[in-house]
């Protein structure tokens, strides 16, 4: 009786360093090069750049956040949105963040405000000026603490 589980004790640590083994000489790795592996990246051909870029894609990003502003806040649908500080960057997979600054003279309530939009672009259409194509992630639209 003492024998049986002896056996079965040793069989037991057996597999279990078996599995051990397998796992990290054969498994792991496989699984790593095929992460690292081009199988799941997809090239969109539009690249992450370092800082504010303007482009024509960087621009229409702008204009279609500008448009999404105005759809939310009614009260500055005057301001000339041509006339403003802003910056738009490209984070890379058709992704945009722009970001404007409003000034207190433009204003209709005579205060600064900052404007920040995160949109992304569907690049399997081949219409970037439709608004179809574009979805705003995130649109925020606030008065700096002083």
């Amino acid at each position: 009786m003492f024998k049986n589980r002896y056996v079965s004790g040793l069989l037991l640590i057996g597999f279990i360093v078996l599995s051990y083994l397998v796992l990290i000489k054969f498994i792991t790795p496989m699984v790593v090069d095929t992460t690292t592996s081009d199988l799941f990246i997809e090239d969109t051909g539009d690249y992450r750049v370092e800082g504010p870029s303007n482009t024509n894609m960087t621009n229409t990003a702008a204009n279609f956040c500008f448009d999404e502003l105005v759809n939310e806040h009614e009260e500055i649908g005057a301001i000339d949105f041509s006339q403003l500080k802003q910056s738009t960057y490209a984070l890379g997979g058709y992704h945009y963040v722009v970001k404007a600054t409003i000034p207190a003279t433009q204003s209709p309530d005579n205060q600064l405000h900052i404007m920040a939009c995160q949109i992304a672009y569907d690049h399997t259409s081949k219409e970037p000026n439709s608004a179809d194509n574009w979805t705003v992630n995130g649109l925020s639209y606030t008065i700096p603490e002083s």
